[in-house]
C-alpha cells in the first residue's frame, strides 16, 4: 500500500513497483489508508509529511488498529534520516527513505523490510 497526498508520487511508486511484481493499493490520505487497510496488506509505504492526518498519526492509529495485524510500515519523506526517529525495536515501523529516492534504493528497502 503507498499512501502519499502527492498523487504524481503515488502513481510514480506503483508504476515502479508493479513492474517488481508487486500487487500495490494506491492511497493519497491516512484516512483512505485506514478505510483500505486489511490483512492482506504486507506493508505500507507511508509519507511522513501529510495534509489532514500525518504519517505519524496513521502509524498509532494502524497499531492501535488491530495489534495481530502483520502489516509493516516504511516511512519515506524529504526529511533528513536523522529527523525521523525509527525505533529499531518497534515491530510496526521498519524503516525509513528519503525523497528523491533512486527507484532500486526503494526497492531494496522494500524487499528488507518484507524480509524482517
Amino acid at each position: 500500500m503507498i499512501v502519499d497526498d502527492n498523487e504524481t508520487i503515488v502513481e510514480l511508486i506503483s508504476d515502479i513497483l508493479s513492474l517488481e511484481g508487486f500487487e500495490v493499493v494506491e492511497c493519497t490520505s491516512g484516512f483512505q489508508c485506514l478505510d483500505g487497510l486489511d490483512d492482506t496488506v504486507d506493508l505500507i509505504l507511508l509519507d511522513i509529511t501529510m495534509p489532514g492526518m500525518d504519517g505519524w498519526e496513521v502509524a498509532d492509529k494502524v497499531r492501535n488498529l488491530n495489534p495481530r495485524l502483520k502489516t509493516k510500515i516504511l516511512l519515506f519523506s524529504a526529511l533528513q534520516e536523522s529527523e525521523v526517529p525509527v525505533d529499531p525495536d518497534d515491530d510496526l515501523i521498519v524503516g525509513y527513505f528519503k525523497k528523491p529516492f533512486k527507484p532500486e534504493t526503494m526497492i531494496r528497502r522494500i524487499k528488507e523490510a518484507v524480509d524482517q
